[in-house]
C-alpha cells in the first residue's frame, strides 16, 4: 500500500514568519456559504443555517443537516498571495459550540498545459477541532507551481455553532531551515560501529514455518534465504572496515542504512563507494514506504568506484537515469537500501546522504567508533528489576593510542532523562591503533520504570563527542493473559515470530488475510491453527481467487466473479480443511472504495463493484458458513474509514440479515477530531436497529519509521503512540467486539502501519517492538475486558472515559487539542494511583494531560469518580495542533464525505 499524503503541520502562530507582500486575511464579507450535497443517490441535500458576522466573527449556526454539508468558501487570490511553487501555511482560528471539528478543504485547479492536458482538480481535506475557547489552526504545504484558483472552505457536517475569527495565508519559512545541508545524516555509513545503525530482513522473520519452512514470495519468486550482512576488516575504502554483502544463488533481500530526513521539493543526494569479487549490477535506492522509492542499478567491479544517486527535487524524478515509482512526496524521512544480485560479494564504504544537496562530500573516518548492543533483552524486553546488559565496543582508528572518556545516559519513553539526578560516572579508556576494545557493562534501571528505554553512550576526547550509540529495548512484566478485545492485522512474515510478539505483549486477537501477496485464497491459513491453539482469536479476511484477463493478474479482489459458484466452491473446501480455526470470517476488504470508480474489463466474466453485488453475494455465501463451518462468525463491511454512509445502505438493503458483526476501519490522525467516539454512537445504533449486535474495527494505525533511528525515539513513533492508543480506547468505551491495530508484520522496512522495528545481525535479525505495543499491553493490563460505565465531561479539549473493574474502576483521560495542561487531582482523589500509558507512577500532586492519556485508578464507584476528576481544576487550554489528515492510503480514492448518518 502507499501511505495517504501527509502534510507537515506547523505549530503555534506563524504570523512572525509572514512576509507582508505575501499575507493575506479573510474578509468575511467576501465569503460565501452554500450547501454541498453528501449522496446525491438519497436526492439533494438540505440544511437549515444561518449565517452573519458579528465583531469580526463569522458566526454559521447550523439548525439542521441531511445528506448534505453547509461549506463557507474564501478565495485565496493569487494576485494578493503569490502561493504557487511556495511553502505557504493557512492559518484559521476557530470556536464552536455543540460540536467539536469541521472540516477544512483547500482546493484549486492545476494547469497541465505543460503536458498537454486539462487542468486537474487539487482538493486536500483536513480537520479543525472545535472548542468554546478561540483556538489556532495551522498547516503548511508544499503547493504544486502549476496551481491556480485556490480557496480554502471550512465544511460544517452537523448541527451546531461554529465561529470563524481569522483566517489567515502567507508563505511559510523553508522546512529545510530545520536540517544541515551538506551534513552525513548517516550514523555509521563505513562500517567502523560494526551493523550499527543498518538493518537487514533475516530469514526467521519471512520464513512460514507451517508452510513447510518456505520463505514468503518475493516480487513473484520464493526465496531460498536471505541476505546476511557482514562486517569485513580486510576490505576497507577508508578507516579499518566495509560492510560485506555476499548474495548466494536464489537468495534475495536489502541491506538498508538508517532512516534520513527529506523535505519536500528541495535536494537529496545519496552516495557510497562499493567493490565486488566480480563485475555484477546491483541496485541502490532511496525506501519511503509500500513500493514508493527511488532506485537506480549500477555495475560493480573489482576496483572502488563511487556510486551517486541525486533528488533534485524530492517528490519528483530523479536525475541521471534514477527511477521514481510510488508517490514518495510528504513522508519526511527516507531509507537508503542496497539490493545486490546473486552469487557476488560486494563491499560497501564511506556512504553519505544528505538533504539540501546534490553533491556528495568526503569526510575523514573519526579517531575512534563505538557501538553497543543489548544482551539481556530477548525480542528486546526487560522484567521489571532486572539490569540490562550491554555488550560496548571501541575501535582505535588513529595511529596513536589514545584517551577517551566514556558517558551513559538513561532516557524514558517520553526520551526523558532517567537518571538526571544521579547520572553514571564517565569512564576512562585508553584505546591504541588498530586496537578493539569490549567491554560488558551492566546497567541498574528503576525498579518501577516501564515502557521503551534509550541508553546513549558518547565517546569523548576531551569537549569533543568522537562517536556515539544508543541502545533501545523496553520493561515489561512477564505477560499472564492475552486480551481478546486487543487484536492487530497479522500480515506477512512468520506465523512462529508473529505468535511470540503477541504473546509478549498481550494481544488475544489476529485479523488474518487470504489473498495475500501471491497465495491465492489460502494466504491466512498458514496462521489459523498455530493461532487457535495458542488460544488466539482469529478473524479471517475473505478474498475472490487470482483473476485474470488478457494474460495479466487483476489488481482488485473487489472486482467480483459474475457466477460465484466456483469462488464459492474453492472456498467452502478452505472451510473444511480449517472447520473451527477461524472464529469470524470478514466478507472482502474495503469495498465501499469501489463502487462507481472500477470498471469491469469484461462483464460477462466480472461484476461491476456496486453494493446490490456484495450484498447479493455475502447472501449466498452465509448459508455456506453455517454449514461447513457453524460456530463461525459473519462479518461485513469492513469499510475504507468509518463510512456510515455506505454501512447504512448495506443495512437498508437487508445486509444486516448475513452478517453478525459490522467491521470498519478507523484511520484517523487524530481520533478526536472528527470524534470517533460520536460517529460509532451513530453506528450502533443503526446496527442495533438492523439486528446486527457485535461491531469491530478491524484496521487502523499511523504510520511511522520501521527502523531504529540513531539517538532517542523518533517523534513519528511516539505520535503512533497517542493516535492509536486513544482509537483503541474510544472503541473499548463504546463497546466494541475488538479493535485490531494495522499492522503486526515482520521484516518490514521503510515508514508504515508497522508495530515493530527491523532487526539485524547484531541481534539476530529479531525485529523489535515499538514503543506502542508496550502502550497497548499496559491498557491491557490495567482494563482487560472491562466495560465503559461513564464518561467525564471535561472541557477544553480533554476526554475522560471510566472502565469499571469489579474492585476498582480505571479512567483514562487525555488532552486531544492544544498544547499541555496540568490537572490538580481533588480531595477525593486522595489515595487514587496514576499511571501514565506506559504504567509508570506519576506523582498525585500534578497531572500532565496531553495527547498521551493517563490513567487514574480508584476505589470510587463511577460517577463519584467522574465527579471527582471534573472537580479537578485544570490549567487552560494552550494554543492547538491541527489534526493530521487521515492516514488510510485508500481514502485517496474517496470523495469526502463526512460522517453523517445516513
Amino acid at each position: 500500500m502507499a501511505k495517504l499524503l501527509l502534510l507537515a503541520v506547523a505549530g503555534g502562530l506563524i504570523a512572525q514568519y509572514a512576509k507582508p507582500e505575501t499575507s493575506f486575511c479573510a474578509d468575511w464579507s467576501r465569503a460565501y456559504t452554500y450547501v454541498s450535497t453528501l449522496d446525491k443517490r438519497r436526492g439533494a441535500g438540505v440544511a437549515d443555517y444561518a449565517c452573519r458576522v458579528r465583531e469580526g466573527v463569522l458566526e454559521l449556526q447550523v439548525r439542521s443537516v441531511t445528506n448534505a454539508e453547509v461549506k463557507t468558501a474564501v478565495g485565496l487570490p493569487a494576485a494578493v498571495v503569490p502561493y504557487a511553487g511556495r511553502y505557504m501555511t493557512l492559518r484559521a482560528t476557530v470556536s464552536g459550540t455543540g460540536v467539536d471539528s469541521c472540516g477544512g478543504l483547500l482546493q484549486g485547479y492545476i494547469d497541465r498545459t505543460d503536458e498537454g492536458k486539462g487542468r486537474k482538480h487539487y482538493w486536500k481535506p483536513s480537520e479543525l477541532p472545535l472548542t468554546e475557547e478561540a483556538t489556532v489552526w495551522t498547516k503548511t504545504r508544499l503547493l504544486d507551481p502549476r496551481l491556480t484558483d485556490l480557496s480554502f472552505s471550512f465544511v460544517a457536517r452537523e448541527p451546531g455553532v461554529y465561529r470563524f475569527h481569522e483566517l489567515a495565508f502567507c508563505e511559510a519559512p523553508d522546512p529545510l531551515s530545520a536540517y544541515e545541508p551538506g551534513r552525513n545524516y548517516l550514523a555509521n555509513g563505513g562500517a567502523e560501529q560494526g551493523l550499527y545503525a543498518t538493518s537487514a530482513v533475516g530469514e526467521q522473520a519471512v520464513r512460514f514455518g507451517t508452510k513447510g519452512g518456505v520463505l514468503e514470495p518475493t516480487k513473484g519468486r520464493v526465496l531460498a534465504g536471505m541476505l546476511k550482512p557482514a562486517v569485513s576488516a580486510q576490505v576497507a575504502h577508508s578507516g579499518r572496515r566495509s560492510f560485506e554483502l555476499g548474495l548466494a544463488a536464489g537468495h534475495g533481500g536489502r541491506f538498508y542504512f538508517n532512516p534520513v530526513p527529506t523535505v519536500d521539493g528541495r535536494a537529496f543526494v545519496f552516495s557510497f563507494w562499493v567493490r565486488a569479487s566480480e563485475r555484477r549490477w546491483f541496485k541502490a535506492g532511496l525506501f519511503v514506504a509500500s513500493g514508493a522509492a527511488y532506485e537506480q542499478s549500477f555495475p560493480a567491479t573489482a576496483e572502488w568506484t563511487r556510486i551517486v544517486l541525486r533528488v533534485p527535487k524530492w517528490g519528483e524524478a530523479g536525475a541521471d537515469g534514477l527511477k521514481f515509482f510510488g508517490k514518495v512526496m510528504g513522508e519526511g524521512l527516507a531509507v537508503p537500501y542496497l539490493e545486490p544480485s546473486a552469487s557476488a560479494t560486494y563491499w560497501i564504504d564511506d556512504a553519505y546522504a544528505s538533504v539540501g544537496v546534490l553533491a556528495p562530500r568526503d569526510s575523514a573516518p573519526p579517531p575512534a567508533a563505538l557501538s553497543a548492543v543489548c544482551t539481556s533483552a530477548p525480542r528486546g524486553v526487560c522484567r521489571p528489576g532486572e539490569p540490562a546488559a550491554f555488550r560496548i565496543r571501541v575501535a582505535g582508528l588513529t595511529p596513536v593510542a589514545r584517551t577517551y572518556a566514556l558517558e551513559r545516559r538513561i532516557y524514558d519513553w517520553r526520551n526523558r532523562p532517567v537518571d538526571a539526578a544521579a547520572p553514571a560516572p564517565a569512564r576512562t579508556l585508553r584505546v591504541g591503533p588498530d586496537e578493539e576494545v569490549e567491554l560488558n557493562e551492566t546497567v541498574p534501571l528503576p525498579t518501577r520504570l516501564r515502557g521503551p528505554v534509550t541508553v546513549v553512550w558518547t565517546l569523548k576526547d576531551g569537549a569533543k563527542a568522537v562517536s556515539a550509540a544508543t541502545a533501545y529495548f523496553g520493561v515489561q512484566p512477564k505477560c499472564r493473559r492475552v486480551e481478546p478485545r486487543l487484536s492487530v492485522n497479522v500480515l506477512f512474515g512468520s506465523p512462529e515470530q508473529s505468535l511470540a510478539v503477541m504473546r509478549e505483549f498481550g494481544i488475544g486477537g489476529a485479523r488474518l488475510w487470504g489473498p495475500c501477496r501471491n497465495w491465492d485464497m489460502d494466504f491466512g491459513y498458514a496462521y489459523t491453527k498455530l493461532f487457535h491453539d495458542a488460544g488466539i482469536r482469529t478473524l479471517f479476511v475473505l478474498g475472490v481467487p487470482q483473476q485474470v484477463h488478457d494474460g495479466r493478474i487483476l489488481r482488485s479482489e473487489t472486482l467480483l466473479p459474475a457466477d460465484t459458484a466456483e469462488w464459492f466452491a474453492r472456498q467452502t473446501a478452505l472451510l473444511d480443511a480449517h472447520r473451527g480455526e477461524v472464529d469470524v470470517y470478514e466478507f472482502l476488504n474495503e469495498y465501499n472504495i469501489w463502487p462507481g470508480r472500477l470498471k469491469s474489463p469484461d462483464p460477462t466474466r466480472f461484476a461491476e463493484p456496486t453494493l446490490e453485488k456484495y450484498v447479493a453475494a455475502i447472501a449466498a455465501f452465509r448459508p455456506l458458513l453455517r454449514r461447513h463451518d457453524p460456530d463461525a462468525l459473519l462479518a461485513g463491511c469492513a469499510t475504507c474509514s468509518t463510512d456510515l454512509a455506505f454501512i447504512g445502505r448495506f443495512l437498508e438493503q437487508g445486509g444486516g440479515r448475513h452478517v453478525d458483526m459490522i467491521t470498519e476501519h478507523a484511520y484517523s490522525g487524530n481520533p478526536d477530531c472528527p470524534d470517533y467516539a460520536k460517529k460509532l454512537t451513530v453506528g450502533l445504533a443503526m446496527a442495533r436497529a438492523a439486528g446486527v449486535a457485535k461491531w469491530a474495527q478491524t484496521e487502523a494505525g499511523a504510520t511511522s519509521p520501521n527502523h531504529l533511528t540513531p539517538g532517542l525515539i523518533h517523534p513519528r513513533v511516539l505520535d503512533q503512540v497517542s493516535n492509536d492508543l486513544r482509537n483503541m480506547l474510544i472503541a473499548w468505551a463504546r463497546g466494541l467486539d475488538h479493535f485490531s491495530h494495522f499492522m503486526l508484520a515482520t521484516g518490514r522496512a521503510g515508514t508504515d502501519w508497522n508495530l515493530t522495528y527491523l532487526g539485524n545481525a547484531e541481534n539476530g535479525f529479531e525485529d523489535l517492538p515499538k514503543p506502542a505495543l508496550f502502550a497497548f499491553r499496559s491498557a491491557a493490563d490495567l482494563l482487560a475486558s472491562a466495560p465503559c460505565t461513564a464518561e467525564a465531561q471535561l472541557a477544553g479539549g480533554c476526554k475522560g472515559y471510566v472502565f469499571d473493574r469489579c474492585s476498582r474502576r480505571v479512567a483514562a483521560v487525555w488532552k486531544w487539542n492544544g498544547g499541555t495542561a496540568t490537572l490538580k487531582p481533588s480531595a477525593a482523589l486522595d489515595g487514587a494511583v496514576w499511571l501514565d500509558v506506559m504504567g509508570n507512577r506519576l506523582p498525585p500532586d500534578a497531572i500532565e494531560l496531553s495527547g498521551y492519556p493517563v490513567y487514574c485508578v480508584s476505589a470510587l464507584a463511577a460517577d463519584e469518580l467522574v465527579r471527582a476528576l471534573e472537580a479537578s481544576p485544570r490549567t487552560a487550554a494552550a494554543g492547538a495542533d491541527e489534526a493530521a489528515d487521515a492516514s488510510d492510503p485508500n481514502l485517496l480514492l474517496v470523495p469526502s464525505h463526512g460522517a453523517a448518518s445516513p
